[in-house]
């Protein structure tokens, strides 16, 4: 699975913790780090992981953590552009890059068909 990490927390944390199965050292001396990812779950929705990363300074074992997973919706933004007879819109997702691209037809540029019909695409 691929994560896109798009907000990384980093807390100045250590954490002394005894011997593990994991690694090859006595006693690990962690590092934290805090993260959130997401991940398109379908055109409506995405997935929101929040997760600890906890890395050994010493034997870099390092153990991912997910604390929380939640179905968000997308977060779209809208961007326009006219190619001869058409204009495009496309919608992405600004936390998981997830994008669509609806194309109606128009004659013209500047587009005056659209102008006059987006309300009633868009409500």
């Amino acid at each position: 699975m691929t994560l896109i990490i798009s907000n990384i927390n980093i807390i100045n944390t250590f954490a002394n913790v005894s011997m593990e199965a994991e690694g090859t050292c006595i006693e690990h001396d962690y590092f934290i780090i805090n993260f959130e990812s997401y991940k398109k779950y379908d055109s409506s929705q995405h997935t929101h992981y929040k997760g600890v990363n906890k890395a050994c300074t010493v034997c870099e074992y390092s153990h991912i953590e997910y604390t929380i997973r939640e179905f968000e919706d997308h977060s779209f933004t809208r961007s326009d552009t006219h190619t001869p007879g058409k204009h495009h819109t496309t919608f992405s997702c600004s936390d998981c890059f997830y994008s669509y691209t609806e194309t109606y037809p128009c004659p013209g540029n500047p587009c005056l068909i659209f102008d006059s019909i987006k309300d009633e695409l868009y409500e």
